[in-house]
């Protein structure tokens, strides 16, 4: 949040956003996304470009597991984006959704957010920044498809053989 009376610092864009209300079928779970209007920000001059799995690298995944008799584990990270920061500066005005104290005053996008246009090439170069460095993961990246990890699963006893090995597979977030 900047100070009260601050005006648009330089070198930011100052952009609309909106809330998305949902109701998710079968348990009327009720959501709200906020979303930011990243069509009012100028082109980046980095790559936003976002990499998926490729279908082929999943087949070929599916295959090498049924082949070594490998359990397959599926994981959805939810809210991504929180956790990721931005590249790009930008600045919000805060409406009522922020509470009466704030509405009206400017606040800097710090986290990468649905709608910015280096959102998903912001959470792809982080979570592969994680999975690469940490090395108690033990992730390695697949040289064939950048968006394939592998590693061993970690017993107590230490690594498994490769009967026990996995592979995970990571794709972009996509905002719904």
């Amino acid at each position: 949040m900047l100070p009260e009376g601050s005006r648009i610092p330089v070198g930011h864009t100052h952009i609309k956003c909106h809330l998305i209300f949902d109701v998710k079928h079968g348990s009327l779970e009720r959501k709200a996304h906020y979303v930011a209007g990243g069509h009012m920000t100028a082109p980046p001059s980095s790559i936003t470009y976002a990499s998926v799995v490729s279908r082929e690298s999943v087949r070929i995944a599916f295959v090498l597991a049924a082949l070594n008799g490998l359990e397959i584990e599926v994981a959805d990270i939810g809210n991504a984006y929180l956790n990721v920061p931005t590249n790009e500066e930008i600045v919000i005005t805060c409406g009522l959704e922020f509470g009466a104290q704030f509405e009206g005053r400017l606040a800097k996008i710090v986290r990468a957010q649905c709608g910015l246009k280096g959102s998903g090439q912001a959470w792809r170069s982080h979570l592969a920044k994680v999975l690469l460095d940490d090395e108690n993961l033990g992730f390695h990246m697949c040289k064939a498809d950048n968006d394939v990890w592998y590693g061993q699963q970690q017993s107590q006893t230490g690594p498994s053989t490769m009967s026990a090995s996995w592979c995970t597979l990571m794709t972009s977030c996509v905002c719904q």
